[in-house]
This record gives C-alpha cells, sequence and structure tokens, in this order.
C-alpha cells in the first residue's frame, strides 16, 4: 500500500472511531482533538516528539488559564480589552522566551494549546469566569482542553505508526 493510501485511509479510520468516542463523552471536544492531532502531525509525526507536543500544548493552556484568570481578576482595573491585550502581548513574549528550552521548543504547539484554551472560554457558555475556571468540573478549562489536546497527539501518534505499517513503498 502507498504511503499517502496508508495514511489517507488510517487518518479516516482514526477520525471517524474518534469522533465517535468523543460523542460519547460531550464533555471533551473533538475540535481540540484535532488541533492537537495536527500540532503533532505538523511537529513531524515521530513517535520522538510526542512527550514535546503534549508538554507545549499542555502550557499553551496552562498559560491561557493565567492570563484568563488575571483578566478575569483584573488588578491594575484597566478596561477590560486593555488588560487582556496587555497580558495575551506579554504571554507571547514568555512563550516566545520558553522555546528556548529543550522542552518547549515547539512554539507552535504552546499557540495551539493557548488559542484552543481561549476558543473554549469564550465560545462556551459561563466558561470564562472565576468560578468555572477554578472548579473541579467539566466547565474548567484546563482539563476540559488539555484532555483533548493530549487525546488528540495520541491520535497522531497512532496515525503515523499504523500508516507507516501499512505503507509497503518500494
Amino acid at each position: 500500500m502507498t504511503q499517502t493510501f496508508s495514511t489517507a485511509l488510517v487518518g479516516a479510520v482514526i477520525a471517524a472511531v474518534s469522533t465517535w468516542a468523543f460523542l460519547q463523552f460531550p464533555g471533551l471536544l473533538i475540535w481540540a482533538a484535532f488541533i492537537g492531532w495536527a500540532s503533532f502531525i505538523h511537529s513531524g509525526g515521530a513517535a520522538e516528539v510526542l512527550a514535546k507536543v503534549i508538554c507545549a500544548l499542555t502550557m499553551g493552556v496552562v498559560i491561557a488559564w493565567v492570563v484568563g484568570v488575571l483578566v478575569l481578576l483584573n488588578p491594575l482595573g484597566l478596561p477590560i480589552p486593555l488588560i487582556a491585550g496587555m497580558l495575551v502581548g506579554l504571554a507571547t513574549v514568555c512563550i516566545v522566551l520558553m522555546s528556548t528550552t529543550k522542552l518547549l521548543s515547539i512554539a507552535p504547539a504552546v499557540f495551539y494549546g493557548f488559542a484552543a484554551s481561549f476558543a473554549f472560554l469564550t465560545l462556551k457558555p459561563d466558561t470564562f469566569s472565576l468560578t468555572a475556571m477554578t472548579s473541579f468540573s467539566l466547565e474548567n478549562v484546563v482539563p476540559v482542553v488539555g484532555l483533548s489536546l493530549i487525546s488528540g497527539a495520541l491520535f497522531g501518534l497512532g496515525h503515523t505508526s499504523l500508516a507507516a505499517m501499512l505503507t509497503s513503498e518500494k
């Protein structure tokens, strides 16, 4: 089987099964899983990058959580758009500087985790609140987006591993 066909076939099967599975557990986010999956593939798709991708995605979620909490607390008493803009700018500097470390060297994955977290916070009602963000529930961005992104990275590993096993290009 060619590499293109095996990649397409395995991708289709994993996408179908993962979508079905996520719909059985509506607290998790299939769209975030696809972001995690794409992040793994974008980062080289090899087993060696899995830990770095997971760390980077998770760091993005954590940074977004901190920024979100600080926006809600608004310690400087500034207008929300101004404090949000300042904190996102500061987070961007931190993300880029952290990318000089080996474990967080995949800066795009940190940004994917950050962006996915704010998608969840701004699009799902009642989640962008201190109550939700500090709860042990499916309203808290950290476990919901974090686990969804990590699941996606694992789907990516399964995708590339199974596709490689089916490939027999000569």
